[in-house]
């Protein structure tokens, strides 16, 4: 991750940190079945921090994070594979 900081001689006065961070869930426990988006559950983060995420969140996905309060903010959208073009598809001959 790239910051910006800013220096007096060789001491670092400011960092400026962005406003949200992308960070994978590495632990927390199986939704409850029909349970609301608005009740939350504990999840570990890839960097060891613990944040209240809603009950559709599993591990393995990756979340944003707002730093200024090291709270939830959304899932990040995973892309899905095309099943058509699975790896080792090939395109039909083209007609002739």
């Amino acid at each position: 991750m790239k910051l910006t900081v800013e220096l007096i001689g060789e001491e670092a006065v400011s960092v400026q940190f962005p406003r949200v961070v992308e960070l994978k869930v590495t632990l927390t426990a199986p939704g409850i079945r029909g349970g609301q988006d608005n009740i939350m559950k504990s999840a570990t983060l890839e960097n060891g921090m613990e944040i209240l995420v809603p009950q559709f969140v599993e591990s393995g996905e990756v979340v944003r994070v707002g730093t200024e309060v090291g709270k939830y903010v959304e899932r990040v959208a995973s892309k899905k594979m095309n099943v058509s073009r699975a790896v080792g598809s090939k395109d039909p001959a083209p007609a002739t």
